[in-house]
C-alpha cells in the first residue's frame, strides 16, 4: 500500500481520495499476491471506509484479511491465555508487550491489529523458570545454546495445535535498557 497515510488518515476527505488513488493503481484481489504489510493494513482501511460510508467491491479483499487476521488473533490470544496461566502457576510475574494490550485496550475488533506472535516479558531472574514451565506445557524453544541465553532479547517459541507463538523477553529492548529501567518498569506495571 503505497500511501497508507492517505488511506487512512484523520480527514475524511483526504481518507477517501487516498483510498481511490491507491485502487488505481489496481492493487491484487488475491491475498496471497499482496506483501504482508499490505494485508496487516487491509481490516484498518475497510473499518476507516465503512466509517466513511464507502461501499467498493474491494472491501470484500479487506474483509477476507480482517477475517483471516481476526482467526490468526483469537488462537494467538489463546496461547498467550495458556502461556500466562502456565507462568503464574510457576509463580512467576509477567508483562504482556506491544500487540496484545494495544489490541486487548484499544480496539473493539480483533481484526484490527494483525499480530504474527504474542510478546510476554519476564525478569531476566526468571527466565530459565519460565523456559522450564513453558516447555512443560508444550511449549517449543527453537533451538538455541544455553550459554547465549544471557545475551537474548527475546525467545521464540511455538505451541501446537494453531501454531501459537510467544516471543518471551527478558529485556524490554536491545539497547538503552539498564537493570534500573527495568525494575522500575516492573514497578509502574504491578
Amino acid at each position: 500500500m503505497a500511501d497508507a497515510a492517505r488511506v487512512l488518515a484523520e480527514d475524511d476527505d483526504a481518507a477517501r481520495a487516498g483510498f481511490e488513488a491507491w485502487l488505481a493503481t489496481q492493487p491484487p484481489t488475491a491475498l496471497r499476491e499482496l506483501a504482508r504489510p499490505d494485508r496487516r493494513l487491509l481490516p484498518l482501511v475497510a473499518a476507516r471506509q465503512r466509517a466513511l460510508g464507502v461501499d467498493h467491491p474491494y472491501l470484500a479483499v479487506c474483509d477476507a484479511a480482517a477475517a483471516a487476521a481476526r482467526t490468526r488473533n483469537a488462537q494467538l490470544l489463546d496461547g498467550a491465555a495458556h502461556a500466562l496461566a502456565t507462568l503464574a502457576d510457576a509463580g512467576i510475574a509477567t508483562l504482556t508487550l506491544k500487540g496484545v494490550p494495544l489490541l486487548l485496550e484499544q480496539y473493539d475488533d480483533l481484526a484490527l491489529r494483525p499480530m504474527s506472535d504474542v510478546d510476554v516479558m519476564v525478569r531476566p531472574t526468571d527466565l530459565l523458570a519460565a523456559l522450564d514451565a513453558l516447555h512443560a506445557s508444550g511449549w517449543r524453544l527453537r533451538t538455541m545454546p544455553r550459554s547465549l541465553r544471557r545475551w537474548v532479547i527475546a525467545f521464540d517459541l511455538v505451541r501446537d495445535p494453531d501454531r501459537q507463538k510467544l516471543d518471551l523477553h527478558q529485556y524490554l529492548i536491545e539497547y538503552g535498557s539498564s537493570p534500573e529501567v527495568e525494575r522500575d518498569l516492573w514497578q509502574r506495571a504491578h
